[in-house]
């Protein structure tokens, strides 16, 4: 599929897909003036009503099913206008950044008018420059290139073939053999002989590897702060101060796991802090000793003497029971036990898990979050009163108030200052959230594979049109 926009990854910036141009008319119109001689796969030629179409079928008005960036758009939409054949404006409640990061992402394919989500379902109709040839699910999808793409030169490649290996060992295994030439993280670990294997070859220059943090953050324990005993402000600091990151890094991701607090460290996103500055941070610093005093000490004031917290019955419910992130919570779990309460791992079958957080019956529950965008409006709408994901029932109306200019501003120096005011707001201030550590998601591609690099986020999809093979 093609959007209106999409990330660029020769300038790292947004930019025009299926539009000629795009621009701020005042300050809450977004103008686009689309492409012409586009055509779908199916050899019809792409109209505005198409693209009206797509764009109220994303938000939810065509069937009250929103796409996940069509969720996070629609509070902020005013509505869409068509002035001629091809010029499309998208209106908003109020000046947004989010907005064009959101029209980027893979959550607002153009399709043809009238396309169902079954349609969908049964298979693409869209006007990328890949078409679907054959699909076996579960083993394999081949796409051919499109020959009446509408961007001239590409794609450069003249078929695609992606092999579903869920085994990450076997994934490595067809890499190294050069059954594949490009592997892309699937979340799960890696035995030491292929990674050493690969981090030889890297260093010969043969493979390409490049790191990124993937989706998952923010990552951490969440407690439920309308929950006892988590609705003592001093237990919440008391678990977050124990929790030993170190510790959970070398049990859950072989020591590969990064320090966090809602965004990762800063030499993986631009708002984030630096990895030297977090690790300075009460609760993530070396050695534990002091913080695991002051956690005893803020417990004992708590009235939780030994045998209360012996006594006292914990339950951590986590997403399920063999996924990476079950991983993680039961790690967790172990370190709490380390204070002396009796702690309980849950596990949540991951079909009906964000239906039980969002009922918030839970004590706590560790997580990582896959947020569409990075942009601060977004990661932090999650605790807002009564915000989307908001599991820890927490609420507070100077945050909210803060909040407000977060989602407002569209400076990015003012916007860098107020994010880092919501992190510590409810990491340090308010503890509603214990940072873990986020593991991060490896790409490695043989070196002759060119013109092709990880996009900021998993949503931005894997545009393959400038790849190509160097012979």
């Amino acid at each position: 599929y093609n959007q209106l926009l999409r990330w660029d990854p020769t300038t790292d910036e947004f930019g025009c897909d299926l539009c000629e141009s795009w621009k701020w008319e005042g300050a809450n119109n977004i103008v686009f003036t689309l492409r012409q001689g586009v055509k779908f796969h199916n050899g019809k030629d792409l109209t505005i009503r198409d693209v009206t179409y797509s764009m109220r079928k994303a938000v939810g008005e065509i069937d009250k099913q929103p796409s996940r960036s069509g969720a996070a758009l629609a509070p902020e939409l005013q509505g869409f206008e068509t002035r001629d054949d091809k010029t499309f404006v998208i209106k908003l409640k109020r000046a947004s950044r989010t907005a064009i990061a959101l029209l980027a992402t893979d959550y607002f394919p153009i399709y043809p008018e009238g396309t169902t989500t079954e349609d969908l379902r049964s298979g693409p109709n869209g006007s990328g420059p890949f078409v679907l040839v054959e699909h076996i699910p579960g083993s394999t999808a081949k796409f051919e290139r499109n020959p009446n793409y509408f961007k001239k030169g590409y794609p450069r490649l003249d078929r695609i073939t992606l092999y579903f290996i869920p085994d990450e060992n076997a994934g490595v295994a067809a890499l190294l053999a050069g059954r594949v030439d490009r592997k892309d993280d699937a979340g799960r670990p890696v035995s030491r002989e292929f990674t050493q294997r690969v981090s030889e070859l890297v260093a010969q220059k043969k493979l390409v590897l490049i790191s990124t943090p993937g989706v998952q953050f923010p990552t951490g324990l969440i407690f439920n702060v309308k929950k006892p005993p988590f609705d003592d402000i001093r237990v919440r600091k008391a678990l977050a101060l124990s929790i030993d990151r170190k510790a959970l890094s070398a049990i859950a991701t072989d020591g590969r796991g990064r320090d966090l607090l809602i965004y990762p460290p800063q030499e993986f996103n631009k708002w984030g802090m630096p990895v030297e500055w977090i690790r300075q941070q009460p609760g993530l610093r070396q050695p534990k000793n002091a913080d695991v005093a002051e956690a005893k000490r803020l417990l004992a004031e708590a009235g939780f003497t030994p045998a209360k917290m012996r006594d006292t019955k914990l339950t951590l419910s986590g997403y399920g029971f063999t996924d990476e992130q079950s991983y993680m919570a039961q790690a967790v779990a172990g370190e709490v036990s380390k204070l002396g309460f009796s702690v309980s791992y849950e596990g949540i079958d991951p079909g009906i898990y964000h239906g039980v957080m969002e009922a918030q019956k839970h004590q706590m529950t560790h997580f990582g979050f896959g947020k569409v965008i990075e942009e601060p409006a977004v990661v932090f709408q999650q605790w807002k009163c009564g915000g989307p994901e908001n599991w820890a029932g927490y609420c507070n109306p100077k945050y909210d108030a803060l909040y407000e200019k977060i989602a407002s501003t569209l400076d990015a120096a003012e916007l860098r200052e107020l994010a880092h005011q919501a992190e510590q707001m409810v990491v340090f201030e308010d503890w509603v959230i214990a940072p873990t550590v986020v593991r991060p998601f490896d790409f490695v591609w043989w070196s002759y594979v060119k013109g092709w690099k990880p996009p900021p986020s998993y949503f931005y999809g894997m545009s393959h049109e400038q790849m190509y093979r160097e012979e």
